[in-house]
Formats: C-alpha cells, structure tokens, sequence
C-alpha cells in the first residue's frame, strides 16, 4: 500500500513539473512576444504591392500565431485571378512568410479617368507597380465580371501582347470602333494604322519590321498605314 501511494506521489510530481515548465515557457514566450507575428515578409512580387497582398492575406503584425489558417490565407491569395500560385510558412516563432507568383501584366487599360494593369487572360490587376508595358486605351465602355475583362477584341489584344519577347517596344495602343486599332512603338511619335485587323503574331512581326527600317533609313512619319503595300501612309 505504502509503495503503491509512493508510485502516485512520484507520478503527481512528475505531471506537476511537465506542467510547471510548460506554464514556465508559455510565459516566456508571451513574455518575449513569441506567439504574436512580428513581421510578415512577402516574396515573388515583382508588379503587386506588398500593401496589397497584406490586406488579401489578412495577416498583420500583432496577430497570435495560432489565430490564423494557412490554407485560409493561401485560398485568399489563390483565388485572386492574378495571382497564380502561393504559399506561406513560419520561418521564425514571430516571422511568416508569403511566397506569389504572378500573371504578369502585359497592358495598362485606361477607361475614361481610370486605369487598370491588365495580364494576358484579361484580368484586372487593382494595385500594382508601374512596369514597362504599353498604355492601352479603350474609347467604348467595357464589360467586367469578376475582375475580367468581358470584350473579345481587347482580350485578343493583351493575349497576343502576352506572347511578346519585346513588350517593352511598344508604348500604347488606342482601340476605337470606327477607325479600329492604332499603334505607338517607344521608338517613334508615328501612328500605325492597323484598323480591325487582329493584332496576332504576324501583324506584329510586320510592325517591328517597318520599325527597323524606318529607324535605321532615319524617316519621320505622322502616320503609317499598315494595309498599303507598301505600308507606308502619308507625312
């Protein structure tokens, strides 16, 4: 009888001291601020802004590091159509990190006084940097669904922009529904005529070509007309 209560006590105890230093280290750590997030740092954002991504993940310094879902914040992150994949971990009891990958933007559409980043499959990217790619400007109203462009001759615009090895050629385009599309390259003040053509691969190719010449023949045109034989409009 007396081992047996002698085998509790020492149990007691045992259960007593895992409990002690647990209590023990739980304060420490609150007391250090170790299970609250510190920093958050995001990774892989070339064009969205950090201020940005915060607010779709919802996470900010200050929060419990048990507050919070991980596949929660990625479902956020990924359900933006312009935000291809993501992924999140604790590098340090108080840091976290958040890893994207983005849909590039091929375009920046300007309707009426707003102007929106537009990537290759027609989404809208609200807040992003100012990357190298062309003004594209709209003079008819546009359909939106769901932060997507609803209008085929724009879609077939930024889906060949999207293929582009030398995107940074080219300054804007103007879409209108009378006189089709026009096109400025960075190199030249001329505009390029292109009408309701679609502006595919070959097109481009035909663009770029008459660039090098003119610019290499060092010509100056107001305007070009890319459906003449020989391309060339009038001064």
């Amino acid at each position: 009888m007396v081992r047996r209560m002698g085998s509790v006590l020492v149990s007691v105890f045992f259960v007593a001291l895992i409990l002690g230093i647990h209590g023990f280290v739980y304060r420490l750590l609150v007391a250090n601020q170790l299970l609250v997030i510190r920093e958050v740092v995001v990774e892989g954002n070339h064009y969205l802004l950090e201020e940005e991504i915060l607010h779709l993940t919802g996470l900010r310094p200050g929060m419990g590091i048990f507050d919070f879902s991980w596949d929660v914040v990625i479902s956020r992150l990924t359900n933006r159509a312009y935000i291809r994949w993501a992924e999140g971990e604790r590098v340090l009891p108080w840091r976290v990190k958040i890893k994207i990958e983005e849909n590039l933007p091929v375009g920046v559409v300007v309707i009426g006084t707003n102007a929106f980043f537009i990537d290759r499959e027609g989404n809208l990217m609200v807040s992003a940097r100012a990357p190298q790619v062309p003004r594209i400007d709209v003079s008819y109203p546009l359909v939106l669904e769901k932060g997507r462009i609803q209008d085929e001759w724009l879609l077939s615009v930024v889906k060949y922009l999207g293929k582009l090895t030398n995107l940074e050629r080219v300054e804007r385009i103007s879409l209108e529904r009378k006189t089709g599309a026009h096109v400025w390259l960075r190199s030249m003040p001329t505009d390029i005529w292109v009408g309701h053509e679609v502006l595919n691969e070959e097109v481009w190719e035909r663009i770029f070509a008459l660039e090098q010449e003119i610019t290499e023949k060092k010509l100056t045109f107001k305007t070009i007309n890319l459906h003449k034989e020989n391309a060339i409009g009038y001064q």
